[in-house]
């Protein structure tokens, strides 16, 4: 009988901080790529009033995360000052981007959600009191929901769309690079802190998902809150 040397499958590469995140929140990642908003923005049923609503708060919340990256960078320029600038320069972009597409009166008269508001003051607290590693944190979600939505509105491509400029941007924006620079960063830090900040940082995550569901949700459901509304009155 002739020996043969038999690969060795059981060593298995052991998953980095980052991807050991995707698998864990999976669940919640893929109820943002597959939210209604999503589905009726690529058949074209989402309503101007819900597409403008979640583009303008999105829009604030690129523009928030920029700010304290630019302040963070000015503070200490020598902390990964290039890769933060191509992630800041890369939210400005869409910031401006997703308010390029709204009417100036939509804009001069932006009303932030609850959701949004709540958001926002929870990352401000992130960056004011929390380490180097919980701050790069808050920049996960957004960018992985971005690479994401890009291959999704990539491979799904429907003949009608509810706005074909958006469609056009979010395709072309090269944002899983951007997510990998983030990544790298995350895992260099995570290498260096204990089990129970591995589980701070999981609940960090998982609130900013949440937040990110709210927003959609109550995005989605404007025309429904604003006939309520009319009915009541």
């Amino acid at each position: 009988m002739q020996d043969k040397a038999i690969p060795n499958f059981g060593k298995i590469l052991s998953l980095s901080f980052t991807q050991k995140l995707r698998e864990q929140f999976k669940g919640s990642h893929d109820l943002i790529i597959y939210h209604d908003w999503v589905n009726d923005f690529l058949t074209a049923k989402l309503t101007k009033e819900q597409f403008n609503r979640f583009l303008s708060q999105q829009a604030y919340c690129y523009n928030y995360l920029t700010s304290r990256i630019i302040s963070l960078t000015l503070k200490d320029p020598t902390k990964h000052y290039d890769e933060l600038r191509k992630i800041a320069n890369f939210l400005l972009n869409e910031s401006f981007g997703d308010l390029g597409l709204l009417d100036n009166s939509y804009v001069r008269t932006l009303k932030l959600s609850i959701y949004t508001k709540e958001y926002i003051e929870h990352i401000e607290d992130i960056w004011l009191k929390h380490a180097y590693i919980n701050k790069l944190i808050t920049l996960f979600p957004i960018l992985w929901i971005h690479s994401d939505l890009d291959k999704r509105l990539t491979s799904d491509v429907h003949l009608f769309v509810t706005n074909k400029e958006w469609l056009n941007r979010i395709t072309f924006s090269h944002s899983q690079k951007i997510l990998e620079v983030l990544c790298r960063l995350i895992d260099d830090e995570a290498q260096f802190i204990s089990s129970q900040e591995h589980l701070e940082l999981e609940n960090i995550f998982s609130r900013l998902y949440q937040f990110e569901l709210l927003i959609r949700n109550e995005s989605y459901q404007t025309n429904t809150n604003q006939f309520q509304q009319s009915k009541q009155s």
